[in-house]
């Protein structure tokens, strides 16, 4: 997954968008509430294909 900056990030298969919150600053992850993937909103819980 990358970063708005363009930073690669690896997560675990099975990983949530909020599990990449906290990866890349807990404060991130603590005030997450939901990611644009390709565009569309998508909830924390959210898995994306890795």
């Amino acid at each position: 997954m990358y970063t708005p900056k363009g930073d690669v990030i690896e997560l675990a298969q099975g990983s949530t968008v909020l599990d990449f919150a906290f990866n890349v600053h807990t404060e991130i992850g603590l005030r997450f509430k939901n990611a644009l993937v390709n565009g569309e909103i998508k909830p924390i819980s959210f898995k994306p294909d890795t």
